[in-house]
């Protein structure tokens, strides 16, 4: 028996439906998230190809989301099969995953308007 989750509303907040996405999708996609996410950053940090600071970001985004995905999963019990323990323990994952990703996507922006607008000449 599997129950469905409800669907977010129209007019849910970005927090809403990351949780939502992230309640719905596999545990092996999840780990895919964090495994690709860190593989391609510590990659492009070690190889520094043209445009690593674009790879870096993105990949810490998907990293960040994949951390935070599974520690929201275990938070609510009822999209994971699996027991809860260590409550404040994943509190802790989920809040520090947010700040790692919400800090990676500032990167990738400021990245991003670096290149568009190219060096400044004073």
């Amino acid at each position: 028996m599997t129950t469905e989750l409800p669907v977010p509303p129209p007019d849910a907040s970005l927090q809403q439906l990351l949780s939502h996405r992230a309640r719905r999708a596999t545990p092996g996609r999840l780990g895919l998230d964090v495994v690709a996410g860190a593989m391609v950053a510590a990659t492009a940090l070690w190889a520094r190809p043209p445009g690593w600071g674009i790879l870096v970001s993105a990949a810490s985004c998907v990293f960040a989301y994949g951390v935070w995905a599974v520690a929201e999963r275990h938070l609510h019990p009822e999209a994971w099969p699996f027991q809860v323990r260590g409550e404040l323990a994943w509190l802790i994952v989920r809040a520090l995953s947010g700040v790692l990703g919400l800090a990676a996507f500032v990167a990738l922006l400021l990245t991003m308007l670096g290149i568009v607008l190219g060096p400044l000449v004073s």
